[in-house]
């Protein structure tokens, strides 16, 4: 008869105790987390004055450009980052080297709590899809967040 000790059953001692284990997976995710909002605000592009990062309603962010004589846009702006809100950005478009080849121009951005349903593409797509029909509307909207402002 075999004693126990001798039994290819039974795992030698081990020193990881559950309690190791689960601490060091923490710490892993807990790095992973943070070099995951490392990567997204390094990835963030530098803002200067007079620029906002907006996201439209599927996620889709524009760097939109306002003159510093819009100073009420400007406001406007600034506020929304503060609140997390949603309201409708917008002004004429011209074709310009971006993402969706297009931007609001400067000189004509406007926020506004609500707009005529005609003008409101919602996101930027929209817009990209049908340029020259959106462009003929004068001034168009999207629905966006303000989810970067000029830093210092």
């Amino acid at each position: 008869m075999r004693s126990r000790e001798g039994s290819r059953d039974t795992l030698p001692p081990t020193r990881w105790s559950r309690r190791r284990i689960a601490w060091i997976s923490a710490v892993i995710i807990a790095v992973g987390i943070v070099l995951a909002f490392a990567v997204y605000y390094l990835s963030s592009p530098a803002l200067t004055a007079g620029q906002f990062l907006v996201e439209d309603s599927v996620g889709d962010r524009m760097v939109i450009e306002v003159n510093a004589s819009r100073q009420q846009a400007i406001d406007a702006l600034l506020e929304m980052h503060a609140a997390g809100t949603r309201k409708w950005v917008g002004g004429e478009v011209e074709r310009y080297d971006n993402e969706f080849g297009f931007r609001f121009k400067p000189e004509t951005i406007i926020v506004a709590d609500f707009t005529a349903e005609a003008l409101q593409a919602g996101k930027y797509r929209t817009i990209q899809e049908d340029f020259e029909y959106w462009q003929g509307l004068g001034t168009v909207y999207v629905l966006g967040k303000v989810v970067g402002v000029p830093r210092g």
